[in-house]
């Protein structure tokens, strides 16, 4: 097994969500986009690491943005264009 450098690792970090990504997007039921979200998190977490961020803390930063908007429901918004993260 080749071991990578942390930037190495970071670029193939983001590869990979950006793979996981397009088989979510390409998902045909709810139980495959369901697989993919988790794979997409385990990702996330991943890069939230080397990034110095927990687990714990990045939904921390999460629960932290709702409180100051609406979280993301079909019910919150008008058109997709409006959405803003």
């Amino acid at each position: 097994m080749k071991t990578l450098d942390m930037e190495k690792y970071i670029i193939e970090l983001r590869k990979k969500l950006q793979e996981e990504h397009q088989e979510y997007i390409t998902a045909e039921t709810d139980q495959e986009a369901s697989k993919e979200l988790a794979d997409m998190l385990e990702v996330i977490y991943a890069l939230a690491t080397v990034h110095g961020a927990t687990e714990q803390e990045l939904n921390q930063l999460c629960s932290e943005k709702v409180q100051k908007r609406d979280r993301l429901h079909y019910s919150n918004f008008k058109n997709v264009a409006s959405l803003e993260l």
